[in-house]
């Protein structure tokens, strides 16, 4: 007979997943790497989830009542990469069309994660109507009023908000819960964010619209919940005074930073989150102190505390964070970082010794942790940023802070390779050790940025030359070294992307979204705010990094000509829409790595 393992926790909700991961991690997936994550959700103890998947059936066919046409419906909604972000108000039609066949397929993928969670008691949260509709939708209606919502990042021309006082609020809006239900079954939790990250708000009765969306969210379920992001200044206080307490929950994406100068949403009740990693990018980044201690505390003081969550942009990296919600989600008291460390060695090596011990202490100690900013210690690998003589960012939103001493983590990388000829058959080791060395070798890329930039401005050419060598060389580790891992390899993503084509224009297309993800993210035109925001520090993509930053140095050395960024960005993107990115590593793994350390010393 199997062992029953029971644990109880202090959070009534214990909640997973963002709209954003479905693109920067599960763009393309199929079932088997869904399967796999509901898995871990229910054994983590998670009992909600955002599943996002096939809702735009709801859409389309919303639309369709709607008077639309299919080639309008076609020309509105996002290609695949994009859908997300339309679904939170920031965009619409983007990188599309999306294939006839695309519908049913994604619907029925998203029928088949439903019935996996509701096997398994996690509640299942989908998107919920809060006014969006078509930019055009004045023109086809145009006795309705509509709140324009401006641009979204200077790149997009946002869906705008359809007033809860024009008589086809209540029409569009039974519409789409009717063919919800239809596509999806009886849905209780529903999400979504009026006015999301600067939309405008001018001239709306917020209390008002508020009200709308509850009474018609209500009308699908006497029991539905509606599910807001507390993010910057959402959700506006006014949207909240439309909803009974017992209707809402607020996930306070980033408790685990600022925390201390939270002053709660009015009473209503909200989770303790974490959103450890922004674009789905690679950097050693988190709060593990603000995951596994720092909710018990707020729930002890805070009756509006009902549970906990985690809303990372990306999944399948820092997997020492998820270990640490998933630990915190089935308790009733904190953990203290020593048994955290010993539990997480455990588990993930089979087996434990000083050594190892120090390796997560001092990772606890010096790199999970924030700094006095309330940010993350994390730093974006300099080797994937546009060339510039003072470039310390690779995306237009991070943050120049007191980053973690290189030092440190030079001695962290060095302890964790001695336990190579232990561990080299331990899938989950060498997954940790290829992050510990991709990190240390993007920080000695800031070094010698330093170096040559200072050289380059005093006229110091021999020591410009020696840093700006040095650095080239970190782009023929940094390559090897992530070949070592399928899923830091360009060759894999765009795998995915293939496979889910029918012929080879939609390869093109689906190849497209892939890749301008991850690099211009927006048009080349537009994409000032947004390139680089999801960068992948992979191999098959190093290269391209590489070929950037050779160019910079030629113009630099020579004449001094700019280049035109967006433009060259733009061109890798069309080049490799039929491009194999197969590699195969010629230096060992351990060589590489040691390869490394020696460069830092």
């Amino acid at each position: 007979p199997l062992e029953v393992y029971e644990e109880k926790s202090v959070f009534i909700y214990r909640y997973f997943m963002n709209y954003c991961t479905f693109s920067y991690t599960y763009l393309f997936s199929d079932w088997e790497d869904y399967e796999r994550l509901i898995d871990w959700m229910a054994l983590s103890g998670i009992n909600l989830a955002l599943n996002i998947v096939g809702h735009e059936i709801v859409e389309r066919d919303m639309l369709l009542e709607l008077g639309y046409s299919h080639e309008e419906i076609l020309k509105y909604l996002a290609g695949p990469a994009y859908l997300p972000w339309q679904w939170m108000g920031n965009l619409t039609g983007f990188a599309g069309p999306l294939p006839k066949w695309w519908f049913d397929r994604q619907k029925n993928l998203s029928n088949r994660i439903n019935e996996r969670m509701a096997e398994f008691g996690i509640g299942i949260m989908m998107p919920g109507f809060f006014g969006l509709v078509p930019i055009d939708f004045n023109a086809k209606f145009p006795n309705c009023e509509i709140y324009e919502q401006g641009m979204w990042c200077d790149a997009f021309k946002r869906q705008p908000l359809l007033s809860e006082k024009s008589v086809m609020f209540d029409k569009v809006s039974e519409i789409f819960y009717r063919k919800t239900k239809e596509h999806f079954g009886d849905i209780r939790y529903f999400s979504g964010d009026p006015f999301h990250e600067g939309g405008n708000a001018d001239g709306v009765d917020i209390k008002s619209f508020s009200k709308s969306m509850c009474k018609n969210v209500k009308n699908v379920s006497e029991n539905a919940v509606w599910f807001f992001q507390g993010w910057l200044d959402n959700p506006k206080a006014d949207i909240l005074s439309g909803f009974k307490k017992e209707d809402v929950i607020v996930g306070f994406l980033t408790a685990d930073k600022l925390y201390s100068d939270f002053k709660g949403y009015n009473g209503y009740p909200w989770l303790y989150m974490s959103t450890p990693n922004f674009g789905g990018t690679r950097k050693l980044d988190g709060n593990i102190g603000g995951i596994i201690a720092k909710p018990f505390e707020a729930v002890s003081r805070d009756d509006s505390l009902i549970g906990i969550g985690m809303t990372m942009e990306g999944i399948e990296l820092d997997e020492i964070l998820f270990y640490a919600f998933s630990k915190t989600s089935i308790r009733t008291d904190k953990i203290d970082s020593s048994e955290f460390a010993d539990d997480f060695i455990k588990a993930r090596y089979g087996y434990i010794n000083s050594n190892l011990r120090e390796v997560y202490s001092e990772l606890i100690r010096y790199v999970y942790k924030l700094t006095d900013y309330k940010s993350y210690r994390g730093r974006e690998s300099v080797l994937c940023a546009r060339p510039n003589l003072n470039v310390h960012t690779v995306s237009y939103w991070s943050e120049i802070k007191d980053w973690y001493d290189s030092e440190i983590l030079y001695a962290i990388t060095q302890k964790m390779l001695s336990e190579f000829d232990a561990l080299k058959d331990n899938e989950c080791y060498i997954t940790d050790i290829i992050e510990l060395a991709r990190q240390l070798n993007s920080e000695i890329g800031h070094e010698c940025l330093d170096k040559f930039s200072d050289a380059w401005n005093s006229h110091d050419l021999p020591v410009y030359s020696e840093y700006s060598e040095k650095f080239m060389r970190l782009f023929d580790n940094a390559e090897e070294l992530m070949m070592y891992n399928k899923k830091t390899t360009l060759a894999s993503w765009l795998e995915k992307a293939d496979l889910y084509a029918q012929n080879e224009e939609e390869k093109r297309l689906f190849r497209f979204n892939a890749l301008n993800l991850i690099v211009l993210w927006a048009s080349k035109d537009g994409a000032v705010s947004l390139r680089d925001y999801a960068y992948r520090e992979w191999s098959g993509l190093i290269p391209f990094y590489k070929k950037r930053w050779q160019t910079f140095f030629a113009n630099l050395e020579n004449d001094g000509k700019a280049v035109d960024w967006a433009d060259f960005d733009y061109e890798f993107i069309l080049d490799s829409l039929d491009k194999n990115f197969e590699s195969s590593p010629k230096k060992t793994l351990k060589d590489i790595i040691s390869g490394i350390l020696k460069l830092k010393e």
